[in-house]
């Protein structure tokens, strides 16, 4: 379940927030209304995205807790606004938000706003260089985003414009390469083996020249991968 921190200074908004996006499945904290409240909360509550209003208490505001978001926690975040004049703007621009929304904006603005969030959130991690590798990645499953462990990935298999992403006891199914989305990964520990394929080399049970053995799943292991990945587990 998604986690939705909320930084609103008016009460009745940030009550209002908290209950829709309740309503909607995400789970979400209390709202807090100020710098030092929401840095609090980001430790605490360990949130997956933040929905940010600029005008806080205090003498620092949303684009200084934004910044915090972007350089200490690269958690994404939405801003919230009733003040949308070109100053604002220009400023935080400069954080470069993956959403923005003006006040007043209804149920649906926000639900789009939060998927549009994690899109551009995702397309800015793909085109990161030298990125630190992530420990989980957000794919969209029906209506929500479903945060995913590398850890429990096995293996990703391309099917055309889409991967499927096998873990354990289920499976996901994104619209992407997979190159892009081996990008976004970025784990050392999962390796392509096959244009189609990549493996996830902590569930690797078994290896020869052609196969790779993952718990119950056979990989095919093609010729102009084979040397790099024996290679890698020290059998060349």
């Amino acid at each position: 379940m998604l986690k939705v921190g909320i930084v609103e200074d008016e009460l009745i908004i940030a009550d209002s927030l908290r209950l829709i996006l309740q309503k909607m499945g995400y789970e979400v904290d209390e709202p807090v209304a100020s710098f030092r409240e929401g840095l609090e909360m980001f430790e605490n509550f360990k949130p997956d995205l933040v929905l940010l209003d600029i005008n806080i208490k205090g003498e620092k505001d949303g684009v200084d807790l934004a910044w915090i978001l972007k350089t200490q926690y690269n958690i994404p975040f939405i801003f919230l606004t009733a003040n949308s004049d070109k100053a604002t703007i220009e400023r935080v621009k400069e954080t470069e938000p993956p959403a923005f929304l003006v006040k007043p904006f209804d149920k649906d603005e926000l639900y789009a706003t939060i998927e549009i969030c994690f899109s551009n959130f995702n397309k800015q991690l793909i085109s990161q260089k030298g990125s630190l590798a992530k420990e989980s990645i957000f794919v969209k499953d029906n209506n929500f985003f479903v945060r995913i462990r590398v850890a429990d990935i096995i293996y990703l298999e391309s099917s055309h414009v889409y991967v499927n992403i096998y873990l354990v006891n289920t499976k996901y199914v994104v619209r992407n390469s997979l190159s892009q989305l081996l990008e976004l990964i970025n784990s050392t520990m999962i390796q392509r083996v096959h244009r189609s394929y990549a493996v996830n080399f902590d569930h690797v049970s078994a290896i020869n020249s052609d196969h790779i053995i993952l718990n119950e799943h056979t990989i095919p292991l093609s010729k102009s991968y084979r040397d790099e990945i024996l290679q890698k587990i020290k059998l060349s």
